[in-house]
């Protein structure tokens, strides 16, 4: 397994515990998911080599402790997170999908999700032109005018941003395939998708 690929796993379950909020230390833990990609992404070795040799520690590497060392461990010898699945499990997969566009975040979908039940791209773009994402708490006429712009480059525009893995469906190539998402090709989480 490539190091960019444990980093986006980490990348997903940051964005997963910021959208879930459902453990009391969820701010700390998703902080030191985003320092370990950090970390991930930064290293010059490949990650699965470090895992391998035994006399390497994965905890000698910045922001890798115990706990992400062996989570880092479980992806390399099966390429796939327990704890991971766990996360996807609890929130419909296309939430993930929401994370694409410009200028929405984990706390953003949260927001939706919670307030609106909004689950998919469609949907916010229709709360959007109904005008009902102003109404929501640190949302304006000006957000939801961004978020019709941002929504409306699906068709080729620039409002994607880098897609993130998401579990719906995960394509045995690293680059992402759908036409409308022109942005750099996105990591996939190998098989992360599969019960």
């Amino acid at each position: 397994m490539e190091n960019r690929e444990i980093a986006a796993v980490f990348e997903e379950i940051s964005n997963l515990m910021k959208i879930i909020q459902d453990d009391p230390k969820w701010a700390f833990k998703a902080a030191a998911y985003d320092r370990a990609r950090r970390s991930i992404e930064g290293l010059s070795e490949r990650l699965e080599d470090l895992a391998r040799n035994p006399n390497r520690k994965l905890t000698d590497i910045p922001g890798i402790g115990e706990d992400l060392a062996g989570k880092i461990k479980e992806l390399v010898e099966t390429g796939k997170s327990q704890y991971h699945q766990e996360q996807l499990k609890k929130v419909p997969g296309s939430l993930l999908d929401l994370l694409q566009l410009q200028t929405v975040g984990p706390q953003k979908v949260r927001l939706f999700y919670k307030e609106l039940g909004i689950q998919t791209v469609d949907e916010l773009e229709a709360a959007a032109k109904a005008r009902k994402l102003q109404t929501l708490p640190k949302m304006d006429v000006k957000s939801e005018e961004n978020i019709l712009k941002r929504s409306g480059g699906r068709q080729g525009g620039s409002g994607w941003t880098r897609p993130m893995p998401s579990r719906k469906s995960f394509p045995s190539t690293f680059a992402d395939t759908r036409p409308w998402k022109k942005s750099r090709p996105q990591v996939r989480c190998a098989e992360a998708a599969k019960p």
